[in-house]
């Protein structure tokens, strides 16, 4: 069952990595707002990525 669990939050993890990586390059296009929203989801994506390793690493000490 751990096995699963595990495949689950990953496959969750790639996809919300993805969609916002798409945002990134969808913001890219935006005339006006392009610079600032492109720093805002690159933001999100760091700081996602960043809670992500951290709940992990919190996992395996348990």
């Amino acid at each position: 069952m751990e096995n699963k669990k595990i495949a689950i939050i990953v496959s969750i993890f790639i996809v919300i990595f993805l969609i916002l990586a798409g945002l990134i390059g969808l913001a890219g296009k935006i005339p006006f707002l392009s610079k600032p929203l492109v720093f805002i989801f690159a933001i999100i994506l760091v700081l996602f990525v960043l809670g992500f390793f951290i709940i992990i690493s919190k996992r395996r000490k348990k």
